[in-house]
């Protein structure tokens, strides 16, 4: 039996999906700021977890093998998702939330192009991934790029 070629997003269509994703993003970013008037950042960060939680609670509806794959999941798989959760998540938006108390979204937003830069070095110490020359070079080319737009 040949199976249909699998269809690839076009490059409008991926461009379309970054934007709408920064769009909704700095939508969150402004919430976010004036909620901060009302709400800890721990509070903010609870109550995104049980949005999103809320949001992906009918695909786990319809997944009938949901409980049976939870149930079967391994004590490094549970460590995974633990400190994914904790971690990556928690950790990072009580921290995100923290700073836009301190700064304004505007000036904190530059910083979310360190992210990958971060991230690559973290998992060439945990995972032993390998950093490329066009690595260090984007690297060097998003410091550059902060630098240059928090000189005063």
């Amino acid at each position: 039996i040949r199976r249909p070629p699998r269809s690839t997003p076009s490059n409008s269509s991926a461009a379309s999906d970054v934007y709408k994703r920064q769009v909704m993003g700095a939508v969150y970013t402004v919430a976010g700021k004036k909620l901060l008037n009302r709400y800890t950042p721990l509070s903010l960060t609870i109550y995104t977890m049980l949005l999103g939680s809320f949001g992906l609670a009918p695909f786990v509806l319809v997944n009938n093998s949901f409980l049976r794959e939870v149930a079967n999941m391994s004590i490094y798989t549970w460590f995974a998702i633990v400190f994914l959760g904790l971690f990556s998540t928690v950790l990072g938006y009580i921290i995100w939330y923290v700073a836009l108390e301190k700064r304004e979204a505007s000036e904190l937003s530059i910083y979310l192009y360190m992210i990958p830069v971060v991230s690559t070095i973290i998992s060439y110490f945990l995972f032993d991934d390998k950093i490329t020359p066009l690595f260090i070079l984007g690297g060097l080319l998003v410091i550059t790029g902060l630098v240059m737009v928090n000189k005063k």
